[in-house]
């Protein structure tokens, strides 16, 4: 009984090492499937990316007038100095000159806005002159409401709208 059980169980083991065996070919070619289907994927991903980007040199060709050159063409249209300008906007000759001299120049979200005020900018015309910048007026901003209203107001005085930021705790136009 005991050989017949010795016997029996060998069968078994080597049942269990074929089934094993076939078990781990077809999960090896389930793998190798797998592989070859990502491989089509990213094949084709490469493909629509290319399409896509064949159109962005022409679409790169079509940006918009930037800050420094909007502003610009502000300024001459008021017909004001640039002095009488930056002055307005509480900012030193030197920083104007930087903005004046490099047309991918960056302001700062105050100094864009103190700029617009001392254009005396109406509200849509101050959201055009800071987002050729980056920047937008967001009503969940204390300092943008505060802002806001003062263009509403038109009340462009940038000594006076630093008050309220200052009574608010917020940033200061200029400086």
């Amino acid at each position: 009984m005991k050989k017949l059980f010795v016997t029996l169980f060998a069968l078994l083991a080597v049942g269990f090492a074929s089934a094993q065996s076939e078990v781990i070919a077809k999960f090896n070619e389930g793998a190798k499937a797998v592989q070859a289907a990502q491989e089509q994927m990213e094949a084709i991903r490469t493909l629509e990316a290319a399409d896509m980007l064949k159109d962005l040199p022409d679409k790169l060709k079509q940006t918009d007038a930037g800050f420094s050159e909007t502003l610009l063409k502000l300024i001459d249209n008021s017909g004001k100095k640039d002095s009488e300008i930056y002055k307005k906007a509480n900012l030193s000759k030197q920083h104007f000159s930087k903005i004046r001299n490099n047309p991918d120049y960056k302001p700062t979200k105050q100094t864009a806005i103190a700029l617009a005020l001392a254009l005396e900018l109406d509200l849509e015309q101050t959201k055009d002159l800071i987002g050729r910048a980056g920047y937008a007026l967001s009503n969940s901003s204390k300092f943008d409401l505060i802002i806001r209203y003062f263009i509403e107001q038109k009340i462009y005085n940038v000594v006076d709208i630093n008050i309220a930021l200052y009574e608010f705790d917020q940033s200061l136009l200029g400086a």
